[in-house]
């Protein structure tokens, strides 16, 4: 959690959901604290929240815990309510969850799931996946040079995704490689 709301974050902002004079409110979705781990989750997604707050006045972080999938689900609801933009979700139970999840990505909110059970059935990895290509499709045909795609194995490799115009797309692209041939590039430009 400790990356990956700096994450969502930062794809809030690259993928041009917030200008500077903008106001953003992001909403975490959490399993309630009641073991360990979930503890964990909790305080550092609280953590998280108030570092990002600081370091982008225009960002508000709403964190919200719940004891089970159907206060979850209803919670979901709750958010959607407070004009969020972007809504990071460790859901407790999937299977309550996705229509829930589809509902808020409906209202145009920018989602990421985190749960191997959502990836496996496919319901919302499906549905953000289908955005990202729309996205990267929107920048193709603005002639954008690259666009760059960045998911949790990228974060822990340092690695990024390039969807170059004109080329063929790259996986697992080292960061320093990547800045290498941007820089590059611009110099070439000159």
């Amino acid at each position: 959690m400790k990356v990956f709301l700096p994450m969502a974050a930062f794809a809030l902002l690259a993928a041009g959901v917030a200008h500077a004079e903008d106001k953003i409110t992001m909403a975490v979705s959490i399993p309630a604290a009641d073991h360990g781990w979930t503890g964990g989750v909790v305080f550092h997604a609280m953590e998280e929240a108030k570092a990002l707050e600081k370091q982008y006045p225009g960002l508000k972080v709403i964190v919200k815990t719940s004891p089970n999938g159907a206060d979850q689900a209803n919670a979901l609801e709750d958010l959607t309510t407070q004009g969020i933009n972007a809504l990071v979700v460790l859901p407790h139970n999937p299977d309550e969850l996705t229509d829930p999840i589809k509902k808020v990505k409906d209202k145009g909110v920018f989602i990421t799931a985190r749960s191997y059970r959502i990836a496996l059935a496919g319901g919302i990895t499906q549905l953000i996946a289908g955005r990202i290509r729309k996205r990267i499709r929107k920048a193709k045909l603005e002639k954008v040079p690259y666009v760059l795609v960045v998911g949790g194995d990228d974060v822990t490799n340092k690695t990024v995704a390039v969807n170059a115009r004109g080329n063929v797309d790259e996986r697992d692209v080292p960061l320093d490689d990547f800045a290498h041939r941007l820089a590059d590039d611009v110099a070439s430009m000159r």
